[in-house]
């Protein structure tokens, strides 16, 4: 982050702390994470197109499916390879920058989780606009509230896929640091990014 050497800080960051996951922006940090020597789960938060497939499969990487031409390709380009890739498919509840609309959620995951080559490991989304008020209006179920309102489709959505007996196991993740700094609690679900405010001064 910020120009810092990543493969050398999350080194540093795996030997002195427990971290269950890093996650990274694209795949060539994720790939400089493995040269350092991480040991740890490596997710590639943003869109990596299919055809890195091989590089992600060699790398143990695991990449945001976002669309059901995504796991198509996947599937072709890995179907003599060796092994499975973890996925985590990506859902757009509001942010508006990629990942498939809450309508076709539920197939993206189906594919995922039919594909020989792919292994559903997570369910995500990212919140656009964090406020200091998304507690107090989660906990009032007011859907004028952004976050509110991208937890409940969330939520949904994670309902209907777990329905239908998938990804039970699957980790699920939607807050990032903003979401620590305010204690909003209730989207804490199964794992928190933190990122910014490892790079914050404390005072």
């Amino acid at each position: 982050k910020n120009g810092e050497p990543v493969g050398l800080l999350a080194g540093a960051m795996e030997r002195a702390t427990q971290v269950d996951y890093f996650c990274v922006p694209n795949i060539q940090d994720g790939i400089a994470l493995r040269e350092a020597g991480v040991k740890a789960p490596i997710m590639v938060l943003y869109l990596t197109e299919a055809s890195y497939a091989p590089v992600l499969l060699h790398y143990a990487l695991e990449p945001a499916a976002s669309s059901l031409a995504w796991v198509d390709e996947v599937n072709h380009l890995l179907q003599d390879a060796r092994g499975i890739l973890r996925a985590h498919p990506w859902i757009d509840t509001g942010l508006g920058r990629e990942g498939v609309m809450p309508a076709g959620a539920l197939a993206l995951a189906r594919a995922v989780n039919q594909s020989p080559k792919l292994k559903l490991q997570g369910i995500a989304t990212h919140f656009c606009c964090n406020e200091k008020e998304d507690l107090a209006a989660i906990e009032k179920g007011d859907l004028e509230n952004q976050t509110a309102l991208q937890k409940s489709r969330f939520d949904e959505i994670v309902a209907a896929i777990h329905a239908e007996g998938i990804g039970r196991a699957a980790i699920i993740h939607a807050g990032a640091s903003e979401v620590l700094r305010d204690g909003v609690t209730p989207v804490y679900y199964d794992m928190l990014r933190i990122g910014t405010m490892l790079f914050e001064n404390p005072s």
